[in-house]
């Protein structure tokens, strides 16, 4: 464990002993154990020092951000399955990663959206984005599976879901106004193929 803290370039461990039944006692222990130094005490807190990295590496990041933005509720999951409830207009905005100076990624030429989608009621459920409008659920289907593709995307895209049925109450005791849920959203950037340059 301490050896990828000090690869991501940390250079020391603080732990807060109050989080700990035994006021962190035995894994002070262990550490010191390990031959780490302790450079600070106090009857709260402790610190030891890592290796400092001379080069350290960028943990493994996703290349895009992903946010539920106006209309969506709160992620929900179960052991298998992650979804999330909207209300009658819900926003997704998909970005490019922020990295620091000195890292890049490969030029994304695609997202891949993939989620399943399911509503209480019969209704259609639209998604717009970049002015293209998809109908991603119809007042037909109890459920869909969907696979969305964003060509040429730009480092910032938003995605528009509409129903044409206002949210209501689900009547189990849910207070919430819901109209349809997202369910296993994946978002997968393509990247671009790079040449070697002579």
């Amino acid at each position: 464990m301490f050896e990828t803290l000090e690869r991501y370039g940390f250079s020391a461990i603080y732990i807060n002993r109050l989080g700990y039944v035994d006021r962190a006692t035995a894994f002070c222990q262990q550490l010191e154990a390990l031959g780490l130094e302790k450079i600070a005490n106090t009857d709260e807190l402790v610190a030891y020092r890592l290796s400092l990295a001379t080069q350290p590496e960028l943990p493994l990041v996703s290349p895009i951000l992903v946010n539920y933005e106006k209309g969506f509720y709160s992620v929900e999951k179960s052991t298998e399955d992650t979804w999330v409830w909207a209300q009658q207009q819900a926003g997704i905005r998909i970005k490019k990663s922020y990295l620091p100076p000195g890292y890049s990624i490969k030029p994304i030429s695609e997202v891949k959206v993939t989620f399943g989608i399911a509503s209480l009621t019969p209704q259609n459920v639209w998604v717009e984005t970049g002015g293209n409008k998809t109908l991603v659920l119809s007042a037909q289907q109890a459920s869909n599976q969907v696979e969305l593709k964003l060509p040429e995307f730009s480092g910032d895209v938003a995605l528009h879901f509409y129903s044409d049925l206002p949210a209501s109450l689900p009547g189990n005791g849910d207070p919430r106004l819901l109209s349809f849920r997202l369910i296993n959203v994946h978002i997968e950037a393509i990247t671009s193929p790079v040449e070697k340059a002579d």
